[in-house]
């Protein structure tokens, strides 16, 4: 039960409704076009971004407080949770199947729940994104690498399941022009940072 209903939060497009809520417009018809926290930053400003964010951590937070209330704590109901979420964001019953990649409800999960993990995975994309000049491989192979790196560092079960989940959802749903990263141009963005790279 506990799952459906995270799938059926995880499916609320809150990058969409914060866009309409706080400029009136249809997150699809601006800019990238994509249903992104990324987006919503872009269509609607820092607060239309900011709540965007808020709505897509809640995503991980709830499962977090449910897992804690209802099961005593486990990490592992808490990631199934946020698991059903994160399918819910990408395949949205909302929007007919289609959402964003899902990439805020990582963050926010590794953020909370393996923070070493995910900042050997942030400097591996960086590192990933100025060695290839694409992100489409950056993201993608920063996801491939999280089971291994959740499995090294971690040590958890569950993460790793989580991991494997997540790069699956990556590497079947990844299309270039959903990739907000390309649209923002952050290879030269990076590059600038990094003279002579």
């Amino acid at each position: 039960m506990f799952v459906l209903i995270f799938y059926l939060y995880g499916s609320i497009p809150f990058p969409m409704v914060a866009t309409y809520v706080v400029k009136g417009a249809m997150i699809q018809n601006c800019r990238s076009g994509n249903v992104s926290v990324a987006n919503a930053f872009g269509a609607g400003g820092v607060l239309t971004g900011l709540l965007a964010v808020a709505g897509e951590g809640s995503k991980v937070l709830l499962p977090l407080a449910a897992a804690g209330a209802r099961f005593q704590g486990s990490r592992e109901a808490a990631l199934l949770f946020i698991a059903a979420a994160l399918l819910g964001t990408q395949f949205s019953l909302f929007l007919r199947g289609r959402g964003g990649m899902g990439a805020t409800v990582v963050i926010w999960t590794l953020a909370l729940l393996a923070p070493r993990s995910g900042l050997i995975l942030a400097g591996l994309w960086v590192a990933l994104t100025l060695a290839t000049e694409q992100t489409r491989y950056s993201t993608v192979g920063s996801y491939l690498a999280m089971p291994p790196v959740l499995l090294l560092v971690e040590r958890s079960p569950g993460l790793v399941a989580f991991g494997c989940f997540a790069a699956l959802l990556c590497v079947l749903r990844y299309d270039r022009r959903r990739d907000e990263f390309a649209h923002a141009r952050i290879v030269e963005r990076l590059k600038g940072l990094w003279p002579g790279t």
